[in-house]
């Protein structure tokens, strides 16, 4: 991963997701649906912003470009996988992880696949499965 440039228009052949968001979500480049408690930590205005005009992350969005990182990693995650497909994330908190890892597999490179979310704090756990059930994923299925 120390050369970023092969990976600088790594989403430029992704369009971006329409559809309905319901009231209380937001969604991303990707589709991605998240209830809006889960992002407590974020400016309400960037999250607005984000529902209004969803736009594939990159390296020169805040936090060092963490959300570019972390979505190319699923991409190459979903490019490399060949027969089955197991996606493991600890501190899982509500899911994030788990559910791009599908979301990014399901765009690329369609198939089954085995989703592991450990989250010690109860709340945050049941997060897990409402954030799955909000994408489509039934989490006693992966």
């Amino acid at each position: 991963m120390n050369d970023l440039g092969a990976y600088r228009d790594a989403f430029k052949d992704f369009k971006p997701w329409k559809g309905h968001v319901p009231e209380g979500f937001v969604a991303n480049y990707w589709g991605i649906l998240t209830n809006k408690s889960f992002l407590f930590d974020l400016d309400p205005q960037e999250v607005e912003e984000a529902r209004i005009n969803p736009r594939p992350p990159s390296l020169g969005d805040g936090m060092n470009g963490e959300v570019w990182f972390e979505a190319i990693n699923w991409l190459a995650a979903a490019q490399d996988a060949h027969s089955r497909y197991i996606m493991m994330t600890l501190g899982a908190n509500y899911g994030a992880q788990a559910v791009g890892a599908h979301r990014m597999l399901q765009l690329v490179n369609p198939m089954n696949c085995t989703l592991v979310a450990v989250e010690a704090e109860p709340g945050n756990f049941a997060w897990i499965f409402d954030h799955m059930r909000d994408n489509g994923i039934d989490p006693a299925a992966h």
